[in-house]
Order: structure tokens, then sequence, then C-alpha cells
């Protein structure tokens, strides 16, 4: 009789016919991977490479497997070791049964994750999810503008093929031939996965929770704590208002500036360019050589200085209309459950009220929360969205807002009518044309001017009708540059001039201002404050921003906001800028104030580190407050 003994290989061969299992966690390491690719490497490689003082230039492959090492790991070398060790020593349903639910449970988690990157650019917490969940039910119809049917169906077919990957897995024992192919697929995958995992130890970039596993990354911050999270609500308005104030820098008594309701009876045009950074519209010596400058009266603000406070059109257009800084993310505040019938305190809330028609002009029907905020809670009698009234011969909705607008101005101002109005025309969305420009600027500057020609042939309305005498123009940018696509170059996770920076021309009749182009440091919210002082409107609480022409715009702290979408933030004051990565957890600080940084102004020390990111807390933090009190509250 032949007895059979066991060698130091045993174990192995006892486990190899469970090894085709671990197909079951290639759907999970599948999206984790393209999470990472997208949330991570697609925006903050660049920030990632600079934190440790690398360029783009300079990035080897082992740089990006960095990224993914921990990831490789998890789902490509311990996942599958566990699947095979738990499908060997219990019995099949019940190994089964544990795999399919860590699966459904993982790419659940992932796919919501995904969801929160792009809506709040940071991992979902329990109580932002139990905050959703609560939302979607409540609000189903405005709940799912946020959810995507091709991302729920892929995620349905990852979680149908893991499912299939672990129920089917046994019956793949009557095909052994198959069985041994998908087995040795399965083992040479995780070897590969291993070794890619391994090699990522020969980059040279410094570790950051951000370069971290994705889903583990996930994970903790899902059963992380709020505790400790900082209130201002037990503050008195008094309390408050001086905590902005010391944040500012400003005092809170100032001189009133000049050209206090000098345009009282006038009319208000917004005219807002989207993707408008002031290397396409340059007016930091002169204006650009345009007719439409001919028109229009000598009196005029050029602000050569002008930033917009977040790289996304929602967050700026808002703070020009309310004078209102971005708080962490909107999607989080209490703006986002408005109901139908409520409005902000902004300038066309005051408009409104004192009579004035007032209308906003878009080409596309809002698409998320946020943009239906800015464009119907705002108080414009008169929304009018581009794409609801295309015509057979005519389909582009930017022109059919814009005759719309120009219709409208013709009628009010024949009728005597006063008006105020926004026009937020999409012509200057990225990417562009190369077929406009061999390089971006010129690119974008060719659209700039396109869209100036529009500006003339409402001069000309104005002109026509003897409106332009008694009319304020207010001509802008939302934004600068802020995604690869737009441009390769463009420094995404930082707080840069090029996201931020943007032309600023304001024509008002009556008031006077410097002949000369200005560089004093203005911003968005800055310019709802401005017409409010125009038109002698009542400041209302809400408002953070000051004058042009305020003796105090000068020596104040201005923020720039891009938590969720850069997950940076910063600020400027009047001899430094500084900016703190979350993502990166570092910071930069250098005694220009034109939001430019590299890597040789971070900040080698943490008491300087912690400062800078205290500074930019404390600001955020009253920002939820403040919303909370004056907005919402208000509404």
């Amino acid at each position: 009789m032949k007895i059979k003994t066991k060698t130091k290989y045993q174990w192995l061969i006892e486990l190899w016919p469970y090894s085709h299992y671990v197909l079951g966690a290639m759907p999970i390491l599948l999206f984790t991977l393209y999470s990472t690719k997208i949330r991570i490497q697609g925006k903050y490689f660049g920030a990632i490479l600079m934190s440790s003082r690398r360029t783009l230039e300079s990035a080897t492959v082992f740089d990006v497997l960095f990224l993914y090492r921990y990831d490789l790991l998890l789902w490509g070398c311990l996942a599958p070791i566990a699947i095979i060790v738990s499908y060997r020593y219990l019995r099949h349903k019940n190994a089964t049964i544990i795999w399919v639910a860590i699966s459904i449970l993982s790419l659940l988690l992932l796919y919501t994750n995904l969801q929160s990157w792009g809506q709040v650019g940071q991992f979902l917490t329990f109580s932002a999810l139990v905050d959703a969940v609560s939302f979607g039910i409540s609000k189903p119809d405005i709940a799912k503008k946020y959810i995507a049917m091709d991302g729920v169906i892929k995620t349905l077919v990852l979680i149908l093929a893991s499912t299939v990957a672990f129920c089917g897995g046994n019956w793949l024992k009557h095909f052994k031939k198959i069985q041994k192919l998908v087995a040795w697929i399965s083992i040479s995958s995780v070897l590969v996965f291993l070794m890619m995992a391994c090699s990522a130890n020969l980059s040279t970039l410094r570790s950051s929770n951000i370069t971290n596993s994705f889903f583990m990354n996930a994970l903790f911050s899902l059963l992380s704590s709020n505790a400790g999270k900082t209130t201002l609500d037990n503050l008195s308005e008094i309390e408050l208002n001086k905590r902005f104030f010391a944040l500012h820098g400003l005092s809170d008594t100032t001189q009133p500036p000049l050209n206090y309701a000098v345009e009282r009876n006038s009319n208000l045009i917004l005219f807002v360019l989207e993707t408008a950074s002031i290397n396409f519209l340059d007016v930091r010596k002169t204006l650009p050589n345009h007719p439409v400058w001919n028109k229009l009266s000598a009196n005029k603000y050029i602000g050569a200085n002008h930033y917009s406070v977040f790289p996304a059109s929602a967050e700026s257009n808002l703070a020009m209309l309310t004078g209102l800084y971005p708080p962490r993310a909107y999607y989080d505040s209490c703006l986002i459950n408005l109901t139908a019938d409520k409005t902000i305190p902004s300038i066309m809330t005051a408009f409104t009220k004192l009579g004035a028609s007032t209308g906003v002009y878009v080409p596309y029907k809002s698409q998320v929360p946020m943009d239906k905020v800015v464009f119907e809670h705002v108080g414009f009698k008169k929304v009018f969205y581009g794409e609801e009234h295309r015509l057979a011969n005519l389909k582009n909705a930017d022109i059919i807002a814009f005759n719309e607008l120009d219709a409208d101005i013709s009628h009010w101002t024949k009728e005597g009518t006063r008006f105020a109005v926004g026009f937020y025309p999409q012509r200057g969305h990225g990417p562009w044309d190369a077929a406009l420009g061999a390089s971006v600027a010129e690119r974008g500057h060719k659209i700039a001017m396109q869209q100036l020609d529009w500006l003339l042939a409402l001069v000309n309305r104005l002109e026509e009708n003897g409106a332009l005498s008694k009319t304020v123009i207010v001509l802008t940018g939302d934004h600068g540059v802020r995604t690869s696509e737009e441009d390769p170059n463009v420094r995404i996770g930082m707080i840069d001039q090029y996201s931020f920076h943007v032309p600023l021309i304001l024509i008002a009749p009556h008031a006077h201002y410097p002949a000369e182009v200005s560089n004093k440091p203005t911003s968005h919210i800055d310019i709802a404050a401005e017409i409010t002082h125009l038109f002698g409107l009542p400041r209302d609480k809400l408002q953070q921003g000051l004058a042009f022409l305020d003796v105090d715009i000068n020596k104040r702290h201005q923020f720039f906001v891009a938590n969720w979408y850069y997950g940076a933030d910063g600020y400027r004051a009047p001899t430094t800028s500084a900016m703190y990565s979350k993502v990166l957890d570092i910071a930069f600080e250098n005694k220009n104030t034109v939001l430019k940084f590299s890597d040789m102004d971070i900040v080698t020390t943490q008491g300087e580190k912690n400062r800078i990111q205290q500074h930019i807390d404390n600001m955020l933090d009253l920002q939820t407050e403040w919303i909370k009190r004056y907005a919402c509250d208000a509404a």
C-alpha cells in the first residue's frame, strides 16, 4: 500500500484549486485604480511633484506607481490571498456570502467617494453620507441631478462581475482546463501587482495622506468622527463681525469712499466672460484694441489687480452678486436646500425691491443645484435659458440668450424702465479649438474679443435709445484657466494667478475714478460692494467686500477658496501671499501678492505651516456661520 506524504509545498497545492476566485477582487481593484487616476493623479500629480521639489518633466513611471502602490498591495495581493485562504478553509457558501458582501460594499464605497470628490473634493464622511441620504429622500428631484446614470450603470456592472466571479467559481470545477487557465492568470496577476507595488519604492516622492491608499482613505473618512468641529453659532452678531474684521485686517469703522450714490438713477449690465484669464483680456497696461471703448464714458475703473475668489463659475458668480466669500463647499451648506420661494440678499434683490426690471440671461439651464441658486435664488425677476428657446434656424444658445437680452434692453430703454441684468455667455468655456490660435492665450484672446463685439452691440442699442449715459457696465471674467484639458500648463491643486487673475472694467458715467489703470487689490466680492455704493443701495449684512476706492482696501487680507475643487485655499496680505494644501498637508508663503508659488516657497517649519493653516481655517469656519446667519436665515 502506497502512503501519501505531505511535502513542504503541500499547502500551496491545497490552495491552488481556489485561486480562480481571485477574479472577484479585480472589479474592486480596477475601480480603485480608476478613482485614483481621475481624482488624485489627474488633479494633483503636478502639486504632489512640486511638494517633493520635483517637476512634471522629471516624473517617472515609478512616481506614477507611487500613487497606486498601497491599493495594488491591498486589492492586487493581500485581498487575493485572503480570498484563496477563506475558500480553502471555510464552507463555500459562507466564503461566497462574505466576499460578495465585501465586494458590494467596497464598490458602493468607491462609487460614493467618486461622487463626493466630484462635488466637494474630498472623501465622504459619515455625517455627509447621512445628510446626502436625508437630502435625497426629502428632495429626490434635486438629488437626482447629482447622479449620472452612466456611473450608476458602470458600478452595477462591476458589482455583477464580482458577484458572478464569486458565485460562479464553483461551477468552473467542472471545466478543469478553464479553471487551470484562470488560476494561472490570477496568480500571475498577483505577482505582477506585487512587483509594480514594490517598484514604486524607487520613487523619490514625498509621502502624504493623499498618496496613500485611495480605498483605505475612503474607509477611514467614513468611519472618522466629526467631534471637535468648530462652530460659531454661539457668537453674537457683534462678536461675529469683530472676528470677521480681525481676520481680514480691517477696522470696524471706515471713511465712506467717493462716488456714493452717483448712479442712483442708472441701469446696470453685468457682463461676465466665462474662463477669462487676465492673459486673454489683458488690461494691466491699457485696454485691448476694440471699438467698444470709443463709445463708452471716460469715467471707468480698470482693475489690473482683480481676482476671482474661486476657480469655478457658481461660486465666483455668487460672490459677484452677493459680495460673499465661498465656504469650504457650498454643497455642505444650507444654501443647497433653498426652496423655490426663497431669495438670498444680493444686489439684484435690492434692484428688484426698488422696482427695477431684473433679468439673467444664460445659454444653458442649470445642471447642478448650485448653478440654480446663482440664477434662481438671488432676486432676478426673469431667468432666461437660451437652450429652451432654440429655433430651427438658430441653435446657438449663447446667441439666443443675447438676442433676448438685446430685445429686453431695447424695450425697457424705449419705455424708460430702469433695469439691472446679468449676461453669462459660455462662449469662452474651454478647451478651445486650436484653429483659433497657436497658443492658449491667442485662442482665449480671440474669443474674448468676439464677446466684446456683443458688448458693442448692446452699447449701440443703449446709445440708440438714449440710455448709454445712464447705464453702468461691469465687464469681468468668472475665473481663469483651471483644468489641464484647457491648458496642460495650469497648476492644478495650487492657488495660482492663472486660475484666479481676471480682467475688470467698470464703466460708470457719473463716477470719478483715477485716469490710470488701478493696481488696487480687488476681488469678486468687491463688485457687489462697489455697485451697492455707486447706486446708493442698502448694504446687506451678508456682504464682505469693499468699494473699489475704500481707504482700507490696500491693507486687508483677501482670501481665495478652492477647497473642494483644488484641495487648497489661500490669502494675500499687503506684503505676502500664502496658501495651504489640505490634500498635501503643505503650506507655501512668499513676499509677492500675485499668487505665484514655487517649491522655493514651501514652508519648512511646523509652526509657520500651522499659522497659515489656522488663519485659513478660521476664515472658513466663520464662513459657515456667516452663510447660515446672513444668507439662509435671511432668505
